[in-house]
């Protein structure tokens, strides 16, 4: 299957693949391989609210008792966020809880730069790093980093309208878009080239497997026709095989073998060599 052929069966718009079957076993895969991740994502989310529990008071003046209600409600929602990720589950669920718990976070950080005017300033920053730690820690796919970018707008755009007076500038706006607009289309790349290497290695595994399968029957054939020791030495050497003796005493060939009398070869350094072919009798 070519990489032209692996797009034709993804949905241009969602990347989700065409065959259910191939598209759920998709989700089992990156779920298995995106777990540690998204766990670890949810740890070191809870871990930067408490850090701003800690030093927010000492750097800008917000309001202790809002913080403290804000900051213990986002650890409390990221450790529950994490226990579902403990075992294994489908990229889907795993999408949404980092979905979910990003933009609960965003909710909480909106809460705060709206209880003082002057705190507007700070949404584009705070944006920014919103948007980092969806896209690198938590790891969102296309339609969930879209549907953030959607968000992390919407509010800028807020923002900017309400606070103008107060340092909310258009230009952080404009910063904020263009950044979740280039990592919403990196999103889109990456989760594209991730499904592309995910079938190309099922189309490696079919074939390799076919290729054990068409070994093994290749073996069984000619073990009904040589014997073993020849079939192993013909597997490991694809070159000729003629063995000479200079003396030999004649045996009775095992019943499950026949000898035919071949026309003599002409080997390198021992002249004109006798023939036999020997082959096993067909199995009754």
């Amino acid at each position: 299957m070519s990489i032209s052929d692996t797009n034709a069966g993804m949905n241009p718009l969602t990347l989700r693949f065409r065959d259910d079957d191939l598209e759920q076993a998709f989700q089992r895969d990156t779920a298995a391989t995106d777990l540690h991740r998204a766990r670890l994502g949810s740890w070191v989310g809870a871990l930067l609210w408490l850090l701003g529990l800690v030093v927010g008071p000492a750097i800008v003046p917000v309001d202790r008792a809002l913080l403290t209600v804000v900051g213990v409600s986002m650890i409390v929602m990221n450790g529950l966020f994490a226990l579902p990720l403990r075992r294994p589950t489908t990229a889907n669920r795993q999408q949404a809880f980092g979905l979910v718990g990003n933009l609960l976070s965003t909710a909480g950080l909106v809460v705060l730069l709206r209880s003082r005017p002057e705190f507007a300033r700070h949404t584009g920053p705070a944006l920014m790093l919103q948007s980092v730690f969806a896209f690198s820690f938590m790891g969102l796919r296309f339609i969930g980093a879209a549907t953030a970018a959607v968000v992390y707008v919407a509010v800028i755009v807020v923002q900017t309208l309400a606070y103008s007076e107060h340092g909310a500038s258009a230009v952080d706006a404009g910063f904020v878009a263009a950044s979740v607009l280039v990592a919403t289309g990196a999103a889109y790349l990456i989760e594209r080239a991730t499904r592309e290497r995910f079938v190309q290695r099922r189309v490696i595994e079919r074939q390799t497997l076919a290729i054990a399968a068409e070994r093994e029957e290749s073996d069984r054939l000619l073990r009904n026709i040589l014997p073993d020791d020849i079939v192993a030495r013909l597997r490991d050497d694809s070159t000729a095989i003629a063995d000479a003796a200079s003396d030999a005493t004649r045996h009775r060939l095992d019943a499950r073998f026949t000898c035919t009398q071949r026309p003599p070869i002409t080997v390198k350094g021992k002249g004109e060599v006798a023939t036999w072919l020997v082959t096993r009798r067909p199995e009754a």
